[in-house]
């Protein structure tokens, strides 16, 4: 008699949680290495670690799944590739110019925009709470891009960061759109491979034209642990996704804007201003909110 279990919603809990902790951990990396690297070269060295790390399952990837054709397999992973390498590209961008908890929050508006995607091309009917949810996640972000800065705190405000981490969320939510159909039927390994695969392929023009290579062992260990930190992280996440509910799911992804704030505050010395923590309070309710009224449509 076999004492294992089958994985259930407990387990998703505690991989998205950890997968939470290990994005954090890339955030930072990715903060630390601004001066050094372009956001494009960074993610390319994170793409190319992901792919070389799974390379080893590649025969797992290739095995028929029912109801999928190969042609729609590919589709879906074009898709998601692409999106998910421009939400990345755009997250590198605002994680160089903005503080780590700001980025970080205002990419989260990925669930905003993943409600707005799943009502146009899924049929998904919009009710009034969710409506209402969204007028307040927008609330938030306003208060929270808006806040007062001071000299010293280490909280500044570059638009430009604003604009990347907001479409950083507005990739992000075409990427969920397109897997939320398929999320149960392929595997982790496969879906965190490709994405890593896409990344190489896009990042790679720019990435040749204007190398960045690290020449000292900081600057190696900063590209491994974009690499590693993103790999896991991402693996977690993708396994946490196919045993809990959307809402659970997004609950425990929020710990990663709190645990960045943190090592903002400790490592980079970054203040937010008590405007922010409205706005970031507003900014989560409002997603619970978003979440609960989408569940019971």
């Amino acid at each position: 008699m076999s004492l294992r279990r089958s994985p259930d919603e407990r387990d998703g809990v505690i991989l998205i949680l950890s997968s939470a902790g290990f994005f954090s951990l890339m955030s930072l990396a990715v903060r630390l290495g601004r001066d050094t690297f372009r956001a494009e070269s960074l993610v390319f060295y994170r793409s190319l670690i992901q792919v070389c790390f799974l390379l080893p399952w590649l025969s797992d990837y290739f095995q028929p799944l029912p109801g999928v054709s190969p042609k729609k397999r590919i589709q879906i992973h074009f898709l998601r590739g692409t999106f998910g390498i421009a939400a990345m590209v755009c997250l590198y961008h605002a994680l160089q110019l903005l503080p780590l908890g700001l980025a970080v929050l205002l990419s989260m508006s990925s669930v905003l925009w993943a409600t707005f995607f799943a009502w146009l091309f899924l049929g998904e009917k919009a009710r009034s709470q969710q409506v209402f949810f969204a007028s307040v996640i927008c609330g938030g972000i306003f208060l929270s891009v808006f806040s007062p800065t001071e000299a010293g705190t280490g909280w500044v405000f570059n638009p430009w960061g604003v604009v990347s981490a907001l479409a950083a969320g507005l990739f992000t939510g075409l990427s969920l759109t397109t897997v939320k159909s398929l999320r149960r039927n392929l595997g982790s390994r496969e879906i965190v491979f490709f994405l890593g695969l896409f990344g190489v392929v896009w990042t790679l023009p720019a990435f040749g034209l204007n190398p960045q290579i690290p020449v000292s062992l900081r600057d190696c260990v900063l590209i491994v642990g974009v690499g590693f930190f993103a790999t896991v992280g991402q693996l977690l996440l993708t396994t946490g996704l196919k045993y809990t509910s959307n809402l659970t799911a997004t609950l425990c992804s929020l710990q990663q804007t709190l645990l960045n704030l943190v090592l903002g505050f400790i490592i980079l010395g970054e203040f937010p201003p008590s405007t922010f923590y409205w706005g970031a309070v507003l900014v989560v309710g409002g997603m619970v909110g978003l979440m609960r009224a989408g569940r019971m449509a």
